[in-house]
């Protein structure tokens, strides 16, 4: 940053102090979370950019596109999900029930 508006000196002071994890600048004043803990959420979303899909890309375990754009989970996260819907389309769960079409639960109370 250098020069800064008066709103970016309202939230980051006259010479902001940097993340040295992340070189984010830490925001000073009222209401401002301890420096460990901006930390952390600078590091965090770091991580979590790192791990978003960009558009075209697919699932390398299942071939399925990712998702992109504003909400879209990360990948990890995605692959989890993908890979838990195709073991629940193949197995069937411990409750489900064998379903007949009515017409052959008729004819079989017939006879």
């Amino acid at each position: 940053m250098s020069s800064l508006t008066a709103h970016e000196k309202a939230i980051f002071g006259e010479a902001p102090e940097r993340c040295p994890e992340t070189g984010r600048a830490f925001e000073t004043g009222f209401g401002a979370l301890s420096k460990e803990q901006q930390t952390a959420s600078f590091i965090r979303d770091r991580d979590r950019a790192g791990d978003m899909p960009i558009d075209g890309e697919a699932c390398p375990q299942t071939g399925r596109a990712f998702e992109v754009g504003s909400g879209a989970q990360t990948r990890t996260l995605q692959t989890a999900r993908f890979l838990r819907e195709e073991t629940s389309e193949v197995k069937p769960s411990a409750n489900s029930r064998v379903r007949r079409p009515l017409n052959l639960i008729k004819d079989a109370t017939a006879s």
